[in-house]
């Protein structure tokens, strides 16, 4: 029985893929989908689930540079989520031997409850925010008509002055 991998060394040998490619090519008008480069164009395979009878929509042309950024951008997607799982079955492990020593082990809460819980505080926050700045600018309002008014009152005295100066 012959490997995956060799189905696929073969596929991409096969006259069949380079029909394919070329169909491909002539569809993204000689173009790489990225960045619209027109040298060093290759086919790529968005899936291999139908490897050798790759339907449309199921491949991508892309020029070398943006190809093997694409591919980087992937192993290290692949690499985070291998750590993300081993820290996992660690801190799993750890879990289970502090429970294994009489420890209690509070569970964690689930995101979902965690984010309502600070959906809520940032609601209240923004509510508090809101108030302050209401009740900042309400009492701005009040000190400029308390200053017109003292204003005014000056300007009323200042005239009384002067016309007790002339009268006297």
């Amino acid at each position: 029985m012959e490997s995956w991998r060799e189905r696929y060394r073969k596929h991409m040998r096969s006259r069949r893929w380079r029909e394919i490619c070329q169909r491909e090519l002539r569809r993204a008008g000689d173009r790489c989908e990225e960045c619209g480069e027109r040298e060093g164009l290759e086919v790529h395979h968005l899936t291999y689930v139908n490897l050798g009878d790759e339907r449309p929509g199921e491949l991508r042309v892309l020029c070398e540079g943006c190809h093997w950024q694409l591919h980087r951008e992937r192993r290290e997607e692949r690499r985070r989520q291998r750590v993300r799982a081993q820290h996992k079955k660690a801190t799993k492990r750890r879990r289970k031997k502090l429970k294994n020593l009489g420890y209690r082990i509070a569970q964690p809460k689930t995101p979902t409850k965690r984010k309502r819980q600070l959906a809520g505080a940032n609601e209240a926050l923004h509510a508090r925010l809101v108030r302050n700045r209401e009740h900042r600018e309400r009492h701005a309002e009040e000190i400029r008509k308390e200053i017109e008014r003292d204003e005014v009152l000056r300007a009323w005295l200042a005239s009384e002055r002067e016309r007790r100066d002339r009268a006297g």
